[in-house]
C-alpha cells in the first residue's frame, strides 16, 4: 500500500500523455496483469481527457489500496484520491 504521492507517481508512469492521431487523441496505458501497453482511442479530446483522468484514478487509488472504480465527473483527478 502507497501513501498519495507515491501513488501519484506510479500513476503518472503508468498513464501516457494524450496525443493527436488523425482526427482524435489517443494515450498509452500499462496492463500489469497482461505485461502489455495498449493504446487507448482514438476519441474526441475531452473525452480522451476523460478517459485518461478516469485511468489516473484507477491506477492511483489501487496502489493505496482503495477501491479504483469511482465516479468520474470532471476537476483534478487528484481529487479523487482522498
Amino acid at each position: 500500500m502507497k501513501n498519495k504521492t507515491q501513488a501519484i507517481k506510479q500513476a503518472r508512469s503508468e498513464v501516457g500523455q494524450i496525443y493527436q492521431w488523425g482526427d482524435g487523441y489517443k494515450f498509452a496505458l500499462w496492463d500489469k496483469a497482461c505485461n502489455a501497453c495498449w493504446e487507448v482511442g482514438p476519441y474526441p479530446y475531452h473525452l480522451c481527457m476523460m478517459q485518461r483522468s478516469e485511468s489516473l484514478i484507477e491506477v492511483a487509488r489501487e496502489a493505496m489500496g482503495l477501491d479504483p472504480y469511482i465516479y468520474y465527473d470532471g476537476g483534478s483527478w487528484i481529487d479523487y484520491l482522498a
